[in-house]
């Protein structure tokens, strides 16, 4: 897969947006998270190690807040966006909350395919 960044920048939102990718955090929390130890929900069915499955508990309480805002980047919130070219083809942009953007890349959730 021939990916390329053009530019990655942080924005705060000015209006209402729906947030790319966020189907890799999503089926993360579906295969289960463990927080000090204790398997929070899900089966773990074996796609990611325990070590990725482990999450802080600071890290759990951001999930549970944009989860209850459905994942969208409201007014005001600081946002992640992201100009690429995949393949050749584009340009692409991605938008994502900042705070998942940051889970995502700890927990090196992107392209899991």
């Amino acid at each position: 897969m021939d990916f390329e960044l053009i530019s990655h920048t942080e924005q705060k939102a000015r209006k209402e947006y729906k947030s790319d990718n966020i189907e890799y955090l999503t089926e993360w929390i579906g295969h289960g998270m463990y927080v000090n130890g204790v398997l929070l929900r899900g089966e773990n069915g074996g796609r990611y190690t325990k070590e990725q499955s482990h999450v802080d508990f600071a890290d759990l309480r951001k999930i549970v807040i944009a989860r209850r805002e459905r994942y969208k980047i409201l007014v005001g919130t600081i946002y992640v966006k992201q100009v690429y070219k995949f393949e050749g083809d584009g340009p692409y942009v991605s938008r994502m909350r900042k705070d998942m953007y940051e889970i995502m890349c700890k927990y090196d959730l992107f392209g899991q395919d």
